[in-house]
């Protein structure tokens, strides 16, 4: 029986990815360079970030068309705990995330004093690093996937293929 991803495991986990693959892709691909003057050196530094941008998308391509593609088979031990770890890094880089924008709002909700300016500027930065953390929390999380199908593979497999259990085996299309 497989461990299934949650929706909103799958919504946190797919603004991570995509926050993180437009944040390198644009910041780093070098289109400003590349519009003013395009060499080849431009070109193929621009190549990587674009790259990470089109495997991002994928991903995401990957989780919307196919709805089991976060499940992974049930583990215990460090895979376990690395799993519970990146979930709850993923929930908290997301809330960090999603309250960022409202960093001033909160202050004022949570202070007495109108013109506190360090604590806005302390929220206001460790706010967005705190949204860094759904990054780690993906990470982890992929981590902990990759134990639990490889003894998944160890153990036993389906009828049709004996060494590849269900749980790696890719949907096809019904024709």
């Amino acid at each position: 029986m497989d461990r299934p991803a949650s929706i909103p495991l799958k919504i946190v986990n797919g603004f991570a990815v995509l926050a993180t693959a437009l944040m390198v892709g644009l910041s780093s691909s070098g289109w400003v360079q590349m519009g003013m003057r395009a060499s080849p050196a431009t070109l193929l530094l621009a190549l990587p970030p674009l790259l990470l941008m089109v495997f991002a998308f994928h991903r995401l391509y990957q989780v919307v068309r196919w709805p089991r593609t976060l499940d992974s088979p049930p583990v215990s031990g460090i895979a376990a705990l690395a799993r519970t770890v990146g979930v709850g890094l993923v929930y908290l880089g997301g809330i960090a995330g999603l309250l960022s924008p409202f960093a001033k709002p909160i202050l004022r909700m949570l202070t007495r004093t109108p013109g506190d300016n360090a604590t806005l500027m302390l929220l206001s930065i460790w706010l967005p690093l705190a949204a860094g953390l759904a990054v780690f929390g993906v990470m982890v999380f992929e981590y902990s996937r990759l134990p639990a199908f490889e003894a998944a593979r160890r153990g036993a497999g389906t009828e049709e293929h004996p060494a590849i259990p269900k749980a790696m085996l890719v949907p096809s299309r019904r024709r």
